[in-house]
């Protein structure tokens, strides 16, 4: 008598877009992995130490990236790489200071207001914390039950003075005032040499082939790049405009200051529309009596991003453009930990380079798979 085979199960079907079939390991794929990982490792290490040299760098490439094309067109206007350089640049910066010469007085006065709305607001949301605070008086007081102790024990407490949260992540105002000089110096000679550099990189390789994927690889990585940063830089500052609007509507204090910030802070996935949520909440704890009325204003611009982060960003910036969430949360974590806020900032767009990078190599294909949607 011959068993019964159990009845095999459907394989369920596979995307169409993981139908792509990849170069199969060849040996020593393990001893390879490790070799990668090890030098992976050392490199971000580096990269952490000698912050004050590498990210002015990468800024200066970054903002390079997002400049060349307008200095490309005005090199259509007869204006020469480093006179459009000059122009394109110093237009650039005095938009930047005008706008942080007009939000400088509102941001001061609420940043001096702050620790008042703060006690303010903790006042308010004191009789939801009540049961919590309780709790934590209860636990306190079994814990001191346990020890035998019935009074409190003075102990002398030695201060030790720590860096403050802006100086580990900027650095010092000197450190941070001479990285800028460097990187806007960086940045002048980037613009004003054109791409010198992509035709000295293909100059010296020695096949053809290598040439035309040089070409390629880098026109790819700068449309990339560029079209990235442009769209999304014009897509936020449509939010910041919208948000300051809502903003004037509902009643809050200084709705162009919410306005920017919040197309500052959106430029970080997730995060920067967590700290806004957050912000705005404190702020309309301490404008609004009522609490619907407080409770409004963060819902709403949760509302807006919403909106704007899945619909209006991924039908405008296509399905070539789009990264993994885990992929770009994971890049934040990694960049905001090796360059602080800076790397945040420059997390995606390094996503962004990386992605298109790897789709021009065959053996980093799979890398660029991992990294799309």
């Amino acid at each position: 008598m011959t068993a019964k085979s159990a009845p095999s199960r459907p394989l369920p079907d596979l995307p169409r877009d993981s139908q792509t079939d990849y170069p199969a390991p060849a040996n020593g794929t393990v001893r390879s992995v490790m070799l990668i990982g090890l030098f992976l490792l050392a490199l971000f290490f580096i990269l952490h130490i000698a912050r004050p040299f590498f990210l002015p760098v990468a800024l200066a490439v970054l903002f390079n990236f997002l400049l060349t094309p307008v200095v490309r067109f005005l090199g259509r206007a007869h204006l020469s790489p480093p006179v459009a350089g000059a122009v394109v640049l110093l237009v650039s910066l005095g938009i930047m200071g005008l706008g942080m010469w007009q939000l400088a007085g509102p941001a001061r006065d609420w940043m001096s207001r702050a620790p008042e709305n703060l006690s303010r607001a903790r006042d308010r949301l004191r009789g939801v914390a009540r049961p919590v605070e309780e709790i934590r008086k209860s636990a306190e007081r079994l814990q001191k039950a346990s020890d035998g102790s019935s009074g409190e024990t003075p102990t002398q407490m030695l201060a030790v003075q720590q860096p403050s949260i802006t100086s580990r992540l900027f650095g010092t105002t000197q450190a941070f005032a001479i990285g800028l000089f460097e990187m806007l110096i960086l940045l002048y000679f980037l613009l004003a040499a054109g791409p010198l550099f992509i035709h000295k990189v293909v100059k010296v390789l020695p096949r053809l082939s290598d040439k035309k994927k040089a070409l390629e690889i880098a026109g790819d990585v700068e449309g990339a790049v560029s079209k990235y940063l442009f769209t999304v830089a014009a897509i936020n500052v449509v939010e910041g405009a919208v948000v300051t609007v809502m903003m004037f509507l509902l009643g809050m204090p200084n709705p162009p200051l919410w306005g920017a910030l919040a197309a500052t802070l959106i430029f970080i996935p997730y995060i920067g529309a967590t700290i806004m949520v957050a912000v705005l909440f404190l702020v309309a704890m301490t404008t609004f009596e009522g609490i619907g009325h407080a409770l409004a204003v963060p819902s709403i611009f949760l509302a807006i991003d919403v909106l704007q982060a899945y619909l209006i960003s991924p039908h405008v910036l296509g399905r070539k453009m789009e990264l993994n969430p885990v992929a770009i949360f994971v890049s934040i974590l990694l960049w905001g930990e090796v360059w602080g806020v800076p790397g945040v900032f420059m997390a995606v767009p390094i996503a962004v380079t990386l992605k298109t990078f790897c789709d021009h190599i065959e053996g980093l294909k799979p890398v660029g798979e991992f990294l799309g949607k």
